[in-house]
């Protein structure tokens, strides 16, 4: 892919994410998201800036409804 403001290509590149949620009654809800779990290491870019792709990470919440 080309940029508009230069003839530097940009590299296409995927992320893949899983997300799962439990609810645990009316009040209660369990969620757990993987983001990049290939844990690719993509340069992003194209005018000259590159930058990386955030690194494999998870996040683990809860929720309490009143």
């Amino acid at each position: 892919m080309l940029s508009s403001s230069s003839n530097e290509a940009a590299k296409p590149y995927l992320v893949t994410d899983l997300s799962v949620n439990y609810k645990m009654d009316d009040r209660q809800e369990l969620n757990l998201s993987f983001n990049n779990i290939l844990d690719r290491e993509d340069n992003l870019g194209h005018t000259g800036t590159y930058y990386y792709a955030t690194p494999a990470n998870f996040l683990l919440s809860y929720k309490l409804s009143f």
